[in-house]
């Protein structure tokens, strides 16, 4: 990569629950600002078991501007605090600092989180709302799966965000009704939930709503 100085901007992606998309929507972001000629760092920062989102993010983006890391990993593919993986160790937020500090500096890092925003990740008791908290990224992107029920998700994990920088993304796992789509995307609206953008299933970009949700115009 090249060797200057980075004024990089941070996203943290997370969402409602597990398997509704994180991973594809970092992929998603990755292939965005690889596309603009950004360099981009995947991070991973726990996975529980050996799913390799980083790698499958990496490989999605398909650019050799992008990089791929994984912080801290756990055998199982279960909670970061399950009896099975604290006994190779138990995760400690300062720990993910740290190795996040250690990373070199690029234009865009993407991070990811394991599960659902408040799976806790510390035997403190701390989950990724306190990580998100001690790095404090430029702007939280949480996905949540478009269907029936989307609105109630969407205005919980707004909720539990607060006043922190957020943006939703509107993930179909699944075709949705077109008559949901639109309900969803009313509400939001209605509700002033910030929504950066909606994907549909196999698609290669992300159907932006708000572009200026992402500010990547402050990259040098």
């Amino acid at each position: 990569m090249d060797k200057r100085e980075y004024s990089m901007l941070t996203y943290f992606i997370t969402a409602n629950d597990t398997e509704v998309g994180k991973t594809y929507t970092t992929g998603l972001l990755a292939r965005h600002f690889a596309g603009q000629g950004h360099l981009v760092q995947i991070v991973k920062a726990v996975e529980c078991g050996d799913s390799g989102d980083a790698e499958w993010a990496l490989n999605f983006a398909n650019s050799d501007r992008v990089t791929a890391h994984r912080l801290l990993h756990y055998p199982e593919p279960l909670a970061p605090l399950a009896d099975e993986n604290v006994a190779k160790g138990a995760p400690k937020l300062a720990a993910i600092i740290n190795a996040l500090e250690s990373l070199s500096k690029v234009d865009i890092r993407l991070i990811e989180g394991a599960g659902g925003v408040a799976v806790p990740i510390d035997p403190g008791g701390q989950d990724w709302l306190d990580l998100i908290d001690a790095i404090l990224p430029d702007r939280v992107i949480a996905v949540v799966d478009n269907r029936l029920g989307s609105i109630n998700q969407s205005r919980l994990l707004h909720s539990y965000l607060n006043n922190r920088p957020h943006a939703f993304v509107l993930n179909e796992v699944s075709p949705v009704d077109a008559a949901v789509h639109a309900s969803n995307l009313a509400a939001l609206g209605s509700y002033g939930l910030p929504l950066l953008g909606c994907v549909k299933p196999s698609a290669k970009v992300i159907d932006f709503c708000d572009l200026s949700l992402l500010d990547s115009s402050k990259v040098d």
